[in-house]
């Protein structure tokens, strides 16, 4: 009885030594499964992240380099493809900013030409004005010096008449 007692707790034995290697293989494999399935997902869920962000940080050096052209193709709608949508939005935005001001400067550009021809305009005028003016001056000085000397003759005249009107 002590020998066919033995015989069964060997038997027992090696059947959970066997389930326990088997066991082990098996817990062992699948962390080895989880592992690949985790470092899988990992790879998959980051290549999902950094790709929209780096097509978004295209879009960005390209409007800093100043091209306003470019946008980003949004294919989903989680906090990502908002993001690129966002930077679409604010290209095109951005754009149309730019050619207001593109617009306003042209506009000024071309007042600041018309002032600049009517300045010269007026300035051409003026001269015009002064030479008149000089010679009006100068007419005024011959004028003046002959009203002086028509009453220097007078005066004269006048002696010369009083002298004969005593003579």
């Amino acid at each position: 009885m002590l020998a066919h007692q033995q015989s069964e707790i060997d038997r027992t034995a090696a059947g959970i030594d066997a389930l326990y290697r088997s066991g082990r293989i098996g817990l062992i494999s699948l962390t080895l499964a989880a592992l690949a399935l985790g470092g899988a997902l990992a790879w998959w869920l980051t290549r999902g992240i950094t790709r929209p962000l780096g097509r978004a940080l295209g879009v960005a050096q390209a409007v800093a380099a100043g091209d306003l052209t470019q946008e980003a193709d949004v294919d989903s709608t989680d906090e990502v493809g908002q993001l690129l949508q966002a930077l679409n939005e604010m290209n095109r935005n951005l754009a149309k900013i730019v050619g207001e001001v593109r617009h306003g400067t042209d506009t000024m550009a071309t007042a600041s030409s018309q002032i600049a021809s009517g300045n010269q305009d007026l300035s051409s005028r003026t001269e015009q004005q002064a030479s008149s003016l000089e010679e009006t001056a100068a007419s005024m000085e011959e004028l003046t010096s002959t009203v002086k000397q028509n009453a220097d003759n007078a005066r004269q005249a006048n002696q010369l008449a009083a002298s004969a009107s005593e003579v």
